[in-house]
């Protein structure tokens, strides 16, 4: 019983672990629309719906300062009220300067940003592949120092979907940037969502409110 059991989680592993085949490869370029990230400095506002683990439901606002060129962030979350729930930045390393329950469980703060870096800044490695999926969405990959591997996958539309994969090729991050039809007419996208996987998997929903260029 135990044998067919191990035999069982082992299929289900190897199923999970696959990258999509990109369809009529041309390496070295980068796909029109495929550089989705924000260049130069800016500050946005977004409401985020946080849903944890347990499936429970939290709202709040965050306020997001990034500089893409030395890659630097800094992140404020807080109530609708205005109390300050979580206040960190990374500069290479991340470091939190206010987090409040259930935001100071331990390493919950660093992954945090590390969802955000992921979101707003581009791979530092250079483009491996790019091309087309099966479902004619356009693709570019981009193979990470851990072994693990990046696509960016964008619609027709214009819509976008990031996925972070490890170096067993099973997902770990998923990341939608959609459109509602208006959106930021600096070409945000006006709502992001993004899904942790795993047994501890939780949801982000960032949906724009503000955006501004920062001084240089």
């Amino acid at each position: 019983m135990k044998k067919g059991l191990y035999l069982l989680c082992f299929v289900f592993l190897a199923a999970c672990g696959h990258l999509p085949d990109i369809r009529q490869p041309d390496l070295g370029r980068m796909p029109a629309g495929c550089d989705i990230f924000p260049q130069g400095r800016w500050q946005f506002v977004h409401s985020i719906e946080a849903t944890p683990p347990d499936g429970s439901r939290q709202t709040m606002l965050g306020v997001l300062q990034l500089s893409p060129s030395d890659r630097t962030i800094r992140c404020v979350m807080l109530t609708v009220e205005g109390l300050v729930l979580f206040e960190a930045y990374y500069d290479g390393a991340v470091h939190i300067q206010r987090a409040v329950p259930p935001l100071d469980r331990p390493g919950l703060g660093e992954g945090l940003i590390r969802d955000l870096l992921l979101i707003f800044f581009a791979p530092e490695q250079p483009l491996t592949q790019s091309g087309q999926l099966e479902n004619g969405d356009r693709i570019c990959r981009f193979r990470l120092p851990d072994g693990g591997t990046q696509d960016i996958a964008i619609q027709p539309t214009g819509d976008w979907t990031l996925r972070r994969y490890n170096a067993w090729q099973r997902v770990t991050r998923t990341v939608h940037g959609e459109s509602d039809g208006q959106g930021s007419s600096l070409g945000f996208p006006a709502r992001l969502v993004l899904q942790a996987h795993g047994w501890l998997g939780y949801q982000l929903t960032m949906s724009l409110l503000e955006v501004e260029p920062l001084d240089d």
